[in-house]
């Protein structure tokens, strides 16, 4: 069953007196995009993380942010870079003395330096805690992905509802097609008839003119064409691979179909329907970008 790309989900761990609170977020999207918030202390996971996130979902935009709490209470390390400094100094010294500059080298001067101290995490147990931090973020991802099951399954059952109502209007114009074309047949002739004096008429010639022109108002193979697409639509839909971009070239095709009916149908009832057709379809393709 094809799943809906909106969906939350929410895992969490205790490590040591700080909780790990995992959240994670989807939203439609045309590709797969994945947003990842780690602490610093995390970041060499960030790739793993992302691979848990690919394993899960295949098309949306993806959100996924890891909080911890009571880590404010550890000790941190600050870590001078010493050899920063010295270049740094050396380079102002001969730098005022080259050019008689005036001016002193003093401590604000120095702190505005560019990664002059670093912040060292005080734990270094950080890979070891990874491997129950990770079993939250699969907590937090099975979480979204029973979210956007759900949210599939309402979806399909909405979108199987309005093709229903399509297949219903497309009948109508199914049995009302023969009857125009009929009408379409007798008012030509009859025109002709009456534009061509009397006595010099071809009858066979007439019924191959008729005919000709009738054929090109004809809508038969739309219609059975169209009838082809709501069927691979609602087969595709029935799938568990992600179907979004299969069904929306699906709904194109329908509506290159739908509009060439209402062009070549020159009656006020088809057009009527096709215009019905028309406006379901477009809820249909609106469901459908939520599909993954």
């Amino acid at each position: 069953m094809p799943k809906s790309m909106t969906g939350y989900g929410r895992g969490e761990c205790v490590l040591e007196g700080r909780r790990v609170q995992v959240e994670v977020r989807s939203y439609n999207h045309r590709h797969l995009d994945v947003s990842l918030r780690l602490p610093r202390r995390y970041l060499p996971f960030e790739a793993q993380a992302r691979q848990q996130v690919q394993a899960i979902c295949a098309r949306g935009r993806v959100e996924l942010a890891l909080l911890v709490e009571g880590a404010a209470t550890e000790v941190a390390e600050l870590e001078l870079n010493r050899p920063l400094v010295t270049a740094y100094l050396a380079a102002l010294r001969q730098l005022k003395q080259q050019f008689r500059l005036r001016g002193r080298i003093d401590l604000p001067l120095v702190a505005g330096i560019k990664d002059l101290i670093t912040v060292k995490e005080a734990d270094s147990s950080a890979e070891e805690e990874w491997g129950r931090v990770q079993r939250a973020v699969q907590e937090a991802l099975e979480a979204l992905d029973a979210m956007r099951e759900k949210e599939g399954r309402a979806l399909v059952a909405d979108l199987e509802a309005r093709m229903a109502t399509v297949g219903a209007l497309m009948m109508e114009v199914h049995a009302r097609a023969p009857v125009v074309q009929a009408e379409y047949r007798a008012r030509l002739q009859e025109r002709i008839r009456e534009a061509v004096p009397q006595g010099t008429l071809d009858e066979w010639r007439l019924s191959q003119e008729v005919a000709y022109f009738a054929d090109r108002s004809d809508i038969t193979e739309e219609l059975v064409r169209f009838a082809s697409h709501v069927e691979q639509f609602l087969k595709v839909l029935r799938t568990e691979s992600p179907v979004g971009r299969k069904l929306d070239f699906l709904l194109q095709e329908m509506n290159r179909e739908v509009n060439t009916v209402g062009s070549k149908g020159s009656d006020t009832l088809i057009s009527q329907r096709v215009v019905e057709i028309k406006t379901e379809l477009e809820k249909v393709r609106e469901q459908v970008q939520n599909l993954e």
